[in-house]
């Protein structure tokens, strides 16, 4: 009839564990080079101490900052 809409399809819980929504790509840009890129155990270590989680008294921008510097100290 003309004023009936069809139900939708019906959906498994499979179904739902697929992402539906918009993509969010990173920003950060892996660096074009052809050498192995060696990661040290220290710089691992400082980057561990300074991880985000976004706790009240936490500045997003500041961590970035911090982690920007660090990924700076390395040097390609």
């Amino acid at each position: 009839m003309a004023g009936e809409e069809t139900p939708p399809p019906r959906r498994t819980l499979g179904d739902y564990a697929i992402h539906q929504g918009p993509r969010h790509f990173s920003s950060i840009a892996v660096p074009a080079t052809n050498r192995a890129l060696e990661m040290k155990p220290t710089f691992l270590t400082l980057v561990s101490t300074n991880q985000f989680t976004a706790m009240d008294h936490e500045d997003p921008q500041t961590h970035l900052a911090t982690f920007y510097e660090l990924v700076g100290t390395m040097g390609f």
